[in-house]
């Protein structure tokens, strides 16, 4: 079987002209041209071949595109002639590639073998440029910031079916990480038709991490009013001077006491070897990620969580959720 999957945002096809309306409708002529521009775009294709009953190849291909452009010539004072051209655009984008292997090999037992390739990218672009008397003082600023993040892996999942109790989920996953923060500037002022202070330059580094990870969980059906999910993820963790390994427990308990009312409790520890380096609160796609280092370690997290499920007559729910979460090593930038 083929999928094939394309859609674009029209919001430009609006803004753009309307803004270009709004400029030559003004009178003080401040305004020459104004600008703005959204536009998101996405493609996703996957091809299914079933070789037999047993097993099923699925190569599969999605990546999504999102832009913002915003542009403003300003021109005033006539009389000594000076202009404003400010141009600042916001590229990022995200792109998946996979080839997946599923082969059941008994009713009870299936696997999925997975290769992979994702890609993060980000490009910030700010050009600033003043004129005054036909270009004879001019000052023109550049930046660009660029980020990138780029992942390979292979992967194998399996699901065993024991019995009736216990259902067991384990596997293993490899992984290699690419991080690619990038800075380049150029800076230029012009003065009595001379050129004078020009500055420009850029700045890249690249960061690679490796790892290893397994994870093993078993789901149980104890009871009609007891059940019980435990499980583990072990990490190995790697880049240039460090290894971290970290074991990570999982375990969820699930009470019924009968159809009106059900009881969840869990506790989880998680790492993340990624950190996100922003100069806002927001979570923006123009943050750079670097990887844990020697100097710096990953993230932890330990979670408790609890949930009473209450249902009543005429359709009525009842849930209260809580949790509490200890982090630690967390940086800020």
């Amino acid at each position: 079987s083929f999928n094939v999957g394309i859609r674009r945002s029209w919001l430009d096809m609006l803004t753009v002209p309307g803004f270009a309306i709004y400029a030559n409708a003004t009178d003080d002529g401040i305004y020459e041209d104004v600008k703005v521009r959204y536009a998101m775009t996405d493609f996703n294709a996957k091809v299914t071949h079933r070789i037999s009953d047993g097993d099923v190849l699925r190569f599969g291909l999605v990546t999504g595109h999102d832009l913002l452009t915003y542009r403003m010539k300003e021109k005033y004072r006539p009389d000594i002639y000076i202009v404003n051209d400010e141009d600042y655009s916001l590229r990022w984008g995200n792109l998946l590639g996979y080839g997946d292997w599923h082969h059941r090999f008994s009713d009870r037992l299936d696997a999925d073998i997975k290769l992979y390739y994702t890609q993060f990218r980000s490009k910030i672009s700010w050009d600033r440029n003043e004129s005054k008397n036909e270009s004879q003082h001019q000052f023109r600023q550049e930046e660009k910031w660029l980020t990138g993040v780029y992942d390979v892996g292979l992967k194998g999942d399996f699901d065993h079916r024991l019995n009736a109790i216990h259902r067991l989920r384990y596997g293993a996953d490899l992984m290699l990480h690419v991080y690619a923060p990038e800075l380049e500037w150029n800076t230029l002022a012009i003065a009595g038709g001379e050129e004078g202070e020009r500055s420009e330059g850029s700045e890249r580094q690249t960061y690679t991490g490796s790892e290893i990870s397994l994870y093993a969980e078993d789901e149980m059906r104890i009871s009609e009013w007891f059940s019980a999910n435990a499980g583990f993820r072990a990490v190995l963790f790697g880049v240039k001077g460090k290894t971290w390994f970290r074991f990570e427990p999982r375990l969820a308990l699930s009470f019924r006491t009968g159809d009106w009312a059900s009881f969840k409790l869990s506790y989880t520890e998680m790492n993340q070897y990624s950190h996100r380096l922003s100069t806002a609160y927001l979570d923006l796609p123009s943050c750079f990620w670097m990887p844990s280092t020697k100097d710096v370690a990953p993230m932890l997290s330990r979670q408790f969580a609890a949930g009473a499920y209450l249902t009543f007559p005429f359709s009525l729910r009842l849930d209260v959720e809580g949790f509490y979460k200890t982090m630690y090593h967390i940086r800020e930038y």
